[in-house]
């Protein structure tokens, strides 16, 4: 019964506890690790007649794809351009009060 899916349900797992603890490192190569196991384990819901594994891990897959393609490195943070908040001017005041009169 240990190999009735020939190691894959196995090999799925190795790879799925991989991809959680890169991810929890914060490396990109955790989505590529799930993606493989999202494949790994689409064959194992084929074997077992478990259409529902199957479906369910077609949608991972393209989760995790979508977050491999979407990563950016966090120790490289995009300079956000820095918003000005500024008191608004007597004139701006006295032209809202009169708008809303």
């Amino acid at each position: 019964m240990l190999a009735q899916y020939y190691f894959i349900d196995w090999m799925a797992m190795g790879l799925t506890l991989l991809a959680v603890w890169l991810l929890g490192n914060r490396c990109r190569w955790g989505f590529a690790c799930f993606m493989s196991a999202n494949v790994l384990w689409f064959c194992v819901g084929i074997m077992a007649s478990s259409y529902g594994i199957a479906v369910g891990n077609v949608a991972f897959l393209m989760m995790n794809t979508r977050g491999f393609l979407r990563w950016k490195d966090p120790t490289q943070e995009e300079a956000m351009p820095k918003m000005e908040v500024r008191e608004p001017s007597q004139n701006e005041i006295e032209s809202f009060a009169r708008s809303e009169t």
